[in-house]
């Protein structure tokens, strides 16, 4: 009766003609491989029981379990998973240089996409390269997009494609939640793939990602194509440049203009090509990290950038709370659930309402 009941694992710990002990044993493995909680030491208690080494293949002589790497004393497993993403000030490049041409991508009918291309067009000419446009209207196959794209390339080929598509924010009607621009881009990126084009495609957003405490992130619409674009860069790499977040306009839109500071730095990291998620900003040029994060008190903490300066701040002294000098974590700005609908992402959540809630009071 209790296998056929599906939320029900039975465990049998008396068996007609069967050794009791052995009986018993089999039960509380049974138990435990499905998840119960197994108090091995009382188990085995009198016994002489012991933990021994997991056993390999018979032939091949190595284990199939992963062995975990030796940790520093005071160190924890949950630190080597702990990451954090910081930007990093890379320096200013006085002058640079393009050559061949260069195609700029951009929305039709989006906001501020022609001032856009005027002062990109005259930066990258003031850099040595000749620029040509093509405008991509929100939902155009890939197929008709492949083949202007082999049209624009001609035979000597294109050296480059920089696209302002991602900034337009207007709602796709046939991807609910996604913006056209992130949409478009998709197409654009599938359509150089189809057109074998050889330059390297560059994407740039305005106030999509936020490199400190005082850089507000003001495009959470187009912060989407930034988590696309680092899976294209590992699925299509030939084809990837990067992703480059200017500064917002002075007027708060992303109609501004593109001012020459900031397309002089841009053409620099254009030419440089060695860093392909970048923030510019008035303070310079940052490059985003992957650093680890350990727990641990007595690690290097996380050294947040001063977006007024470009100087890192000095680390600051980390709250514990427990013998081993690691400290709670305590959320703070938006955190992002994945499975909240589920019974563990709703516990999730309450605790982490709890936590802001108890911190904000």
């Amino acid at each position: 009766m209790a296998q056929q009941t599906v939320d029900l694992h039975a465990a049998p710990a008396l068996r007609v003609d069967r050794d009791d002990t052995a009986t018993i044993l089999t039960a509380v493995a049974q138990a435990h491989v499905r998840g119960a909680g197994v108090r091995w030491s009382s188990v085995f208690d009198g016994w002489g029981g012991r933990r021994v080494d997991l056993p390999t293949y018979a032939f091949e002589h190595r284990r199939y379990w992963p062995e975990l790497p030796p940790y520093p004393s005071g160190s924890s497993a949950l630190d080597a998973w702990r990451y954090r993403v910081s930007w990093t000030p890379v320096p200013d490049t006085e002058t640079a240089s393009l050559s061949g041409t260069w195609l700029i991508a951009t929305a039709v009918g989006a906001a501020g996409q022609d001032r856009a291309y005027e002062d990109l067009a005259a930066a990258l000419g003031r850099a040595g390269a000749r620029t040509d446009r093509i405008e991509v209207p929100a939902g155009e196959e890939r197929s008709v997009l492949a083949a202007r794209l082999r049209t624009a390339a001609g035979a000597g080929g294109i050296a480059g494609v920089l696209s302002t598509i991602a900034q337009d924010e207007t709602p796709d009607s046939r991807a609910p939640g996604a913006a056209a621009g992130l949409t478009s881009t998709a197409t654009l990126v599938q359509a150089l793939a189809d057109a074998e084009v050889d330059g390297p495609l560059w994407v740039l957003t305005r106030g999509a990602v936020s490199v400190g405490a005082a850089d507000v992130l003001t495009a959470p619409a187009q912060s989407q194509v930034w988590g696309f674009g680092r899976v294209v860069a590992l699925e299509q790499p030939r084809l990837w440049g990067g992703l480059i977040d200017l500064p917002e306009p002075a007027n708060g839109t992303v109609a501004g203009p593109v001012d020459d500071r900031t397309a002089a730095r841009l053409v620099a990291v254009l030419a440089d090509g060695t860093e392909d998620q970048v923030a510019i900003r008035g303070t310079g040029v940052l490059a985003r990290r992957l650093l680890r994060d350990p727990l641990a008190d007595d690690r290097p903490t996380a050294r947040p950038v001063d977006t007024e300066s470009s100087v890192e701040a000095e680390p600051s002294a980390r709250p514990t709370d427990s013998a081993d000098g690691t400290r709670p974590w305590q959320p703070s700005g938006t955190v992002l659930v994945t499975g909240g609908t589920g019974a563990l992402g709703s516990r999730v959540a309450g605790w982490l309402a709890d936590r802001v809630r108890s911190d904000s009071s």
